[in-house]
């Protein structure tokens, strides 16, 4: 690489080190090797020293992008697209605005995009980052970009800004959306005709089958593309704005968390955003598995985000397992599963004197958020209830029915007093030393359940007398020994059928 000397080459590869993201290649290590060798000059042979160099990146599995594209839209299912193209935004705001100075591609195209195996974007093919300390800058080298990803401005007068990259992305998004070749349709036809013709396209696709939420995405991605390769590079959206369009979608699917059927995966970088990267201020509570903040979705939905600790006993697939179980609990009684985040990504740590690549896994989940908190709050003289062990039962109930009677400051209806007394007679059997004597909850919902009927009321003393024999006819002994009854009368019966008629009389005469 001319022009290159070492130092600079050790400060470009240091510059590369930083780059940690998700959606961005990993470098792994580097080459830099220097040999003597003779080589003719002017008829003398002369020593000379060759530099190689190399960098070391991981491999990816999936290979390019460009080899899923054609002159149709990308061959890939809608879901696995739209992951690619948020991945895409992802990758390149985090080289826009993750660093001090803003890091630009300026060479993006389907074959610097890799896929991994799960189809997982990453950019790479930066070759040596291009860093900027203003945001115009003409004096740069020159870009090798293929033409057709390069934006006008560029191509005119050389001029390199944050929408070089933007541009290069619309047109991705285009070739994704409608082909490699058929995205110049949309030179000619109007914004509107050509992102009907492509939606049209991906619903017979679908066969028809697209959902509301599917539609949305795939107008957004058009219309966001269309933007992205304006050409005034002012109308081009920023790379944060397009971000904050596919959120956008997002939020709209769970709008209202009530309504939400299925948990969503939130990127690492979202959950940071809403919780103002999980800063002391959001924190509303701690538990064993993890730290809980606010944050407040684009909408102004509040969610609980959990973020949890590292956990080095619990491995990828375990964490889906209980994601997926999470996802099944829907009561209106529970704290809804809004969402999850499993996030890995890659530093460069000192270990016996070597630079080893480590592995760092951020897992949270996104609860819905109550507004009153948590129960504990809410609670007082937790210590009272420590006497109902000295106590005897019906003096530990009255002494706590008197003490309700007192903070109501009223006299309690025969209603509510019966409410009380049977919470406080449930939870002395809950707490009972033998658990052959604790209630099980279908006990404990149905004595709630039956607090509005009058203890002296015929359906409640019917219901009282009737509850032992409801759980006899339940016991396997009890019908057992029905079985063998039912089974003697009807030996009984068939017998008596043939019995001759003398016998009978016998019998009668004795009695």
């Amino acid at each position: 690489m001319p022009g290159l000397d070492d130092e600079e080459f050790k400060n470009e590869f240091n510059n590369l080190m930083r780059v940690q993201h998700q959606n961005t290649i990993r470098l792994v290590g580097y080459s830099h090797h220097t040999t003597q060798v003779l080589a003719d000059h002017n008829g003398k042979y002369v020593s000379a020293r060759v530099k190689e160099r190399s960098l070391c990146s991981e491999y990816l599995e999936g290979g390019s992008l460009d080899k899923h594209l054609s002159n149709e839209p990308c061959a890939l299912v809608w879901h696995t697209c739209y992951e690619i193209i948020k991945g895409l935004c992802e990758g390149l705001h985090y080289l826009h605005k993750g660093f001090e100075y803003p890091i630009y591609h300026l060479e993006l195209k389907p074959t610097k995009v890799l896929l991994d195996k799960d189809m997982m974007p990453k950019i790479g093919g930066f070759g040596f980052y291009r860093l900027f300390d203003s945001i115009e800058a003409s004096n740069t080298p020159e870009v090798t970009a293929t033409r057709v990803y390069m934006p006008p401005e560029y191509i005119s007068k050389r001029l390199i800004t944050p929408k070089f990259d933007v541009f290069s992305l619309g047109i991705i998004i285009l070739q994704i959306m409608a082909g490699k070749e058929s995205y110049t349709k949309c030179i000619d036809t109007s914004p509107e005709v050509f992102i009907e013709s492509v939606y049209e396209f991906w619903v017979n696709r679908m066969q028809g089958t697209i959902s509301k939420h599917t539609s949305r995405e795939v107008r957004t991605c058009i219309e966001i593309a269309l933007k992205c390769v304006e050409f005034s590079r002012e109308k081009r959206p920023t790379i944060k704005e397009i971000i904050q369009k596919l959120n956008k979608i997002d939020i709209v699917e769970c709008s209202s968390i009530h309504q939400l059927y299925r948990a969503k995966e939130f990127s690492f970088e979202f959950l940071e955003n809403i919780t103002d990267k999980f800063s002391k201020q959001n924190i509303v509570g701690r538990g064993g598995y993890g730290i809980i903040y606010k944050g407040v979705l684009k909408d102004g939905e509040e969610v609980a985000v959990k973020k949890l600790h590292q956990m080095l006993w619990i491995d990828d697939e375990q964490f889906k397992n209980e994601l997926n179980n999470l996802m099944r609990v829907q009561h209106k009684n529970i704290v809804r599963l809004v969402g999850y985040c499993h996030h890995a990504s890659h530093i460069f740590v000192e270990y016996e004197g070597k630079h080893v690549s480590a592995s760092v896994v951020e897992r949270a989940i996104c609860l819905e958020y109550v507004q009153g908190g948590n129960l504990d709050n809410q609670l007082s003289g937790k210590e009272g209830y420590f006497s109902c062990p000295y106590t005897p039962p019906k003096e530990f109930i009255t002494t706590v029915r008197e003490n309700w009677r007192t903070k109501v400051e009223a006299t309690v209806s025969p209603h509510a007093s019966e409410q009380v007394r049977t919470c406080i007679e449930i939870a002395l059997k809950c707490v009972e030393d033998d658990r052959m004597r604790r209630p099980t909850i279908a006990h404990i919902v149905n004595e709630l359940s039956n607090i509005g009927v009058a203890k002296g009321s015929p359906i409640r003393q019917w219901a009282n007398k009737l509850a032992p024999f409801k759980t006899l006819l339940l016991s396997t002994h009890f019908k057992h020994w029905l079985f063998l009854f039912v089974a003697a009368i009807s030996m009984f019966f068939a017998w008596a059928k043939f019995c001759p008629d003398s016998w009978w009389q016998g019998i009668t005469r004795r009695t």
